[in-house]
């Protein structure tokens, strides 16, 4: 009897931690939210201010008040955009549409279309196909594209150097298909790494370098795998890189 009330209040008081781990980071994220969304309304007001009181008179200043009023914009409807894609995710609305895919064909065609956007970006892209046979998954193909591009922004985001390499690789563990996607950039501290892939989380300051980041894009990479029933998971060091681990089921090609 003893051990079934120790055991039920081990339960209570997991749950107890559970909620307060909830409530604090709903907080972190709403307070998260209204900064991502207040900094760049109080640049639009100053500049709107300007323009409507004459500190903007010649044409160029105006022109330029207007391209910066417009950049802001587009950030924070791009902002409210990952934001409605977050919920839709995490309350299973998505439209997801599966399919059978050759894992090498497609990640070989991926970074063939995207090396010239990235290398635009000063990070060289290169795909390592360690299979010796076709290997398949299920998967959306747009979104796990999206998957992909986010994790390479990630390593442009934080990169310290004007230039940075990443390679995307396959291979079979455990019969599970595995791609990794790894760059050679500054690394991650491991007081960070089991927060990377919570909504707004941007790491200590040092790493905080990613301008109009949302920071959400980690955040809805693991939703996208997590709803292909995979896995997403990092390992990194400090000036050696970082390695972001996905694995999916295998089906038959």
């Amino acid at each position: 009897m003893f051990r079934d009330f120790d055991a039920m209040r081990a339960r209570l008081e997991e749950s107890v931690q559970k909620q307060l781990r909830y409530e604090e980071e709903r907080r972190e994220f709403i307070a998260e939210m209204s900064h991502d969304l207040r900094t760049p309304l109080t640049a639009i007001r100053g500049y709107v201010e300007g323009l409507r009181d004459g500190v903007a008179a010649e044409p160029e200043k105006q022109a330029r008040y207007l391209e910066i009023i417009h950049r802001k914009v587009c950030s924070m409807d791009a902002l409210v955009d990952r934001l409605f894609l977050l919920s839709k995710l995490e309350t299973g609305h998505f439209p997801f549409r599966f399919e059978r895919v050759e894992l090498a064909h497609f990640l070989n065609q991926y970074v063939r279309s995207a090396r010239d956007e990235f290398g635009a970006k000063g990070q060289s892209l290169s795909f390592e196909n360690r299979t010796s046979s076709p290997l398949c998954s299920l998967l959306d193909p747009e979104q796990m594209r999206c998957v992909l591009c986010n994790l390479l922004e990630n390593s442009v985001k934080y990169r310290t150097g004007p230039a940075g390499s990443s390679r995307i690789a396959l291979w079979v563990e455990q019969g599970k298909a595995v791609i990794t996607v790894s760059d050679d950039g500054p690394g991650v501290a491991q007081s960070d790494i089991s927060r990377l892939f919570e909504s707004f989380y941007r790491g200590d300051k040092a790493r905080s370098n990613s301008g109009d980041g949302s920071g959400l894009g980690l955040a809805i990479s693991k939703e996208f795998v997590e709803a292909h029933g995979g896995t997403i998971s990092v390992e990194s060091e400090i000036g050696k890189g970082t390695t972001f681990w996905v694995e999916f089921d295998r089906v038959k090609a």
